[in-house]
């Protein structure tokens, strides 16, 4: 399967830059359909070598290029492998969401509905958390990572630590630290007096 995705790719990078109109804007010295092939290649390489920061960085410059669902999918798969699963999620839905005319190429097609396949997947393992200050005074703000959350309310965030703060005036802040992989986790957050 990784080989047919390896030539779905580079198939796809060279179709499109045929018609591209960058092509007409680059200096006779730089090829954009050989500069954007390579790109997709070494994204390749380093997509399963685990490099996934690096491949997101060189199918983003094959897709400058030309826009492909196919890249488009890559990218998506490059942040779900580097853990920014938020991220993914926006690129996977953009590629199901994506609208083909009734000529658009196979791979094309495909590349949206594995696109779908992998969000259905991909939702399912993002972590939730929950904050909750019981006893908290009416003005106390709640922040997770340094933003304004409500208390009781579910938020979706990436694998990793997070930090939730809770403050009001007259009384000392408080603050935890999570660490979460999947599924759902509460933080509570009890606020003492000054």
């Amino acid at each position: 399967m990784r080989a047919t995705r390896h030539a779905l790719l580079v198939a796809t990078v060279a179709t499109l830059l045929a018609s591209s109109p960058l092509l007409a804007q680059a200096p006779s010295t730089a090829d954009p359909k050989e500069m954007a092939r390579n790109a997709g290649e070494e994204g390749l390489d380093l997509y399963r070598a685990g490099k996934f920061d690096a491949a997101y960085e060189r199918f983003s410059v094959a897709e400058q290029i030309a826009h492909s669902p196919v890249l488009v999918l890559w990218i998506a798969r490059s942040k779900r492998g580097a853990q920014q699963l938020l991220a993914a999620r926006r690129l996977f839905e953009r590629v199901e969401s994506e609208q083909l005319a009734a000529t658009a190429s196979p791979k094309w097609v495909t590349a949206r509905d594995e696109a779908k396949t992998e969000l259905a997947a991909l939702v399912a393992k993002i972590p939730r958390i929950t904050l909750r200050a019981p006893g908290a005074p009416q003005e106390s703000k709640l922040e997770l990572d340094g933003k304004s959350v409500s208390a009781g309310v579910e938020i979706e965030v990436d694998p990793g630590a997070h930090t939730a703060r809770a403050t009001a005036p007259g009384h000392a802040a408080v603050s935890k630290t999570l660490v979460i992989e999947d599924g759902s986790a509460t933080i509570e957050l009890r606020m003492g007096g000054s």
